[in-house]
């Protein structure tokens, strides 16, 4: 209300840090939130422009502070760091309201020494809600606030609400009572204010502002938004003066935001392909990155939900939902995701009759049939949807994630032979498409293929979903496996003559994916009775396999070999900053020339440098290619690092983990301009544990040419995991293709908090065939080695675990 029918400059703080019940109805959904402007503040905030970098903009006039993203980050809000930041926004806003809840916190302590106005809403409905009121007001009494600030409201009162009586209640001065707002309950984006500016409600919260505030110039039509609570509004005139004028855009919000949108497809579609490659991690990174670029985008609020969907965060996957389908009702992928998390039929059939309404208009539109066959899947329309997928197929034979939901589609059918066959005929594979391979190869009891399939997504990322936990059961299955064969193999050579011990003998090799050796046993069977039908039957078996296992064989030897010994297409890295102009000087030319830019790769030592040049600045990005690193592998820990020329000194540094996916694009894209600049990390600087940024990537080598000798086989012998007990951060060892006597195990953060700490104790266990723990070290973490984001041990006091690895090789 105050920004819609003012001329005021209004900020809304939303200090409810855990549940952030504001922020949700003032539609905001933001990378942006407190935690970050409290950091920009302590780091110092030099004027607006720079402030409003952390605010959400929803007016000319009227800016958001949205609340922390979930309650762990709202642990971390401090009192004093609130008081700084309120100190900064008086500068430049005429109102500052914050919403704050009823827990009596130092936050809300802070928050009312600083208030010019306080509004307390209180429930009577009945004795107990009566009771407690009281009690928190009788607290309040205590700490010395003068009751001409505090101003108590009554929510949900009817016509024959009456005031006196309330007044007899409590010792603070009631100004009255806020109507009960019969509607349906508030949802995203939507406050009482905006579904209803002339409501009774609205015009008690009028009539409020111009008695508390001396509002009078309050108009009675309005189109924005109203937050309660808590208030002040010091020297408005003052800072009036102070704060800057915004630009006259040259054309509407709608058409700024639709150039955005254009501009951005090309992230867009980045983002996509890793939702649908199952890289949620890196999809999610890119979309929240997007948002600030295009914030009334709704595919980009879209693919969040479904990003969340698939994380199993449901709150958020709603919130992202209905944030698309606030901004493009006709959206019916958001529609139809929302429709099926909230079991909400009549939005699952609007989401269906939408796309389809669609296709008739665009009947050659691949993506359409393509959406509608995803829909169709989420709603377990399993023979419908595959229909749409064939016809997304008949018109583009190429479309490999149609025939990937096609696939599943059959796989959730129980059609697993047909399922298996589509996923084959992907060309190239993704590392979801192997994944999917290694599921649907488990659930036809084909185990050697599965484990063949997963050992490829570990190769390529050890944390992909439950690939870990897939492959240890079938590890510990395969192990029980061998040792049957080995019991078998006793009996056969004890009695050569029993063609009932060729036949098991031959069905376990079968088991392992020993094909040339099954076949021998069942030959053995026949010649030792030329009439032994169950033999027949197993080579007939044989012969009739499908070719695709053949194939799939091939293709996952080639392609491990390739992921740690091969060749691979060129890569390159590139920086983005903020571009620099006016450097044409000497002296700003000197300071370019003193400084270079190095990468350097931690798992094989190699680096490459780059010297800065004025058309590098005046461009804002630079390109280094990375011949010079040697191959780079999925997992792949980089670290920039800036460097004073003449001295080769590092002034700072900044870690970047490689994807498969930035190797399929054969670039990885560092964007210095927005969030990822304030994660630059000063070796030597001294910073104390508070200030110090997060260790998101820290790179372990281990040197055992037994351990990296036993990866390398496939399946693999041994199993390597490290783990950090401080912060739960978890990796498992891969061979490293550049030193073959090193085994490499990357450590990363999936929520952005610290993987490493100074003096921490990580705990490295290898694991042996049979699956018992072989080995178990700890080793400490210096603050060398937090500032390399990278340590070498070695095992070379365990002799055993060469010998065993060498054995079992």
């Amino acid at each position: 209300m105050l920004g819609a029918e003012l001329p005021r400059k209004i900020l809304y703080v939303d200090l409810d840090v855990y549940f952030g019940d504001g922020t949700y109805v003032m539609g905001v959904f933001s990378p942006k939130s407190m935690i970050g402007f409290f950091e920009a503040v302590k780091t110092g905030i030099s004027g607006w422009d720079v402030m409003v970098r952390h605010l959400v903009r929803h007016t000319d006039n009227l800016y958001s502070l949205p609340a922390p993203r979930d309650f762990l980050e709202g642990e971390k809000i401090d009192a004093p760091d609130l008081v700084s930041a309120l100190k900064i926004c008086r500068q430049f806003f005429d109102y500052i309201v914050i919403d704050t809840d009823s827990s009596m916190t130092e936050l809300l302590l802070n928050a009312i020494d600083l208030s010019d106005h306080l509004f307390f809403l209180v429930d009577i409905a009945d004795a107990l809600a009566i009771k407690n009121n009281a009690r928190f007001l009788q607290g309040m009494a205590h700490l010395n606030i003068s009751e001409n600030r505090v101003n108590l409201l009554v929510t949900k009162t009817e016509e024959s609400f009456d005031p006196e009586k309330v007044k007899k209640l409590f010792k603070y001065r009631v100004l009255g009572g806020l109507p009960q707002f019969k509607s349906a309950p508030l949802e995203h984006g939507q406050s009482m204010y905006q579904r209803g500016p002339t409501s009774p409600y609205s015009n008690v919260v009028r009539l409020l502002v111009r008695t508390v505030l001396q509002e009078t110039a309050l108009q009675t039509q309005a189109q924005g938004g109203f937050i309660y609570r808590f208030l002040f509004a010091p020297e408005r005139g003052e800072r009036k003066a102070l704060t800057p004028a915004v630009p006259e855009l040259p054309a509407s919000v709608d058409m700024f935001a639709g150039i955005n949108e254009e501009s951005c497809a090309p992230l867009l579609k980045y983002a996509r392909a890793n939702l649908t490659h199952g890289n949620l991690n890196k999809a999610q990174a890119d979309a929240m990155r997007l948002i600030s670029l295009c914030p009334r985008s709704s595919a980009i609020y879209q693919i969040l939900g479904e990003i969340f969907t698939m994380q199993k965060n449901i709150s958020m996957a709603v919130d992202a939902l209905k944030k698309a389908i606030e901004l493009e009702p006709t959206n019916h992928m958001a529609l139809g995701y929302l429709a099926q998390i909230m079991s909400d039929e009549e939005m699952r059939d609007r989401s269906l009759a939408t796309v389809k309404q669609k296709i008739s208009s665009n009947p050659d539109f691949p993506d359409l049939h393509n959406d509608a066959g995803k829909l169709m899947f989420q709603f377990h329309m399993y023979d419908e949807a595959i229909q749409q997928f064939r016809k997304a197929l008949e018109l583009n034979p190429q479309y490999s994630e149609a025939r990937l939901y096609m696939a599943m589609c059959m796989g959730e059918s129980g059609s697993m032979e047909a399922a298996i066959r589509e996923l084959m005929n992907i060309k190239p594979k993704n590392i979801r498409v192997y994944y999917m391979l290694g599921i649907y190869f488990n659930n036809a009891g084909q185990f050697y293929e599965s484990m063949q399939a997963l050992s490829v997504v570990e190769n390529l990322q050890p944390n992909y979903f439950d690939v870990a936990e897939r492959l240890a059961a079938l590890r510990e299955y395969f192990d029980k496996l061998h040792s049957l064969l080995n019991m078998h193999q006793e009996l056969l050579d004890a009695h050569p003559s029993y063609p009932d011990l060729h036949l098991k003998m031959g069905n376990l090799l079968l088991m392992v994916g020993r094909y040339k050796e099954a076949e021998h046993s069942f030959k053995e069977a026949l010649r030792v009775n030329p009439g032994y039908t169950a033999a027949k039957q197993k080579l007939e078996a044989m012969s009739n396999m499908p070719t695709y296992l053949a194939v799939l064989t091939t293709e996952l030897e080639q392609h491990v070999a390739e992921v740690q010994e091969g060749s691979q297409p060129p890569f390159d890295v590139e920086l983005r900053f903020e571009k620099m102009s006016g450097l044409e000087s000497a002296t700003g030319k000197g300071r370019i020339d003193g400084f270079s830019v190095r990468l350097r790769n931690q798992r094989g030592g190699r680096e490459v440098t780059a010297p800065l040049s004025k058309e590098h600045l005046n461009e804002g990005k630079i390109i280094i290619h990375c011949t010079g690193l040697g191959r780079v592998i999925p997992d792949d820990l980089l670290v920039l690092q800036m460097v004073e020329t003449k001295t080769n000194a590092v002034v700072a540094s900044m870690p970047a983990l490689v994807t498969a996916n930035d190797l399929w694009a054969g670039r990885l894209v560092m964007d210095l301009t927005g969030e990822q600049a304030r994660l630059w990390h000063y070796p030597g600087a001294g910073m104390t544990k508070d200030m110090a940024l997060p260790v998101r990537y820290f790179c372990v080598n281990v040197q055992s040419a037994g351990l990296a000798r036993g990866l390398r086989m496939t399946p693999p012998v041994w199993r390597a995991e490290l783990t950090n007990p401080a912060t739960g951060a978890k990796a498992v060892g891969y061979p490293n293709p550049d030193q073959n006597e090193f085994a490499t195990f990357t450590l990363t953060s999936a929520d952005g908090k610290d993987v490493v700490h100074v003096s921490d104790r990580l705990n490295l266990r290898i694991f042996s065939p049979k699956g018992s723990e072989a080995v178990s070290m700890d080793f400490t973490i210096l603050q060398e080695d937090i500032d390399a984001f990278f340590k070498t041990i070695a095992v070379t006091n365990l002799p055993q675990v060469e010998e065993r690895s060498a054995e079992a090789h």
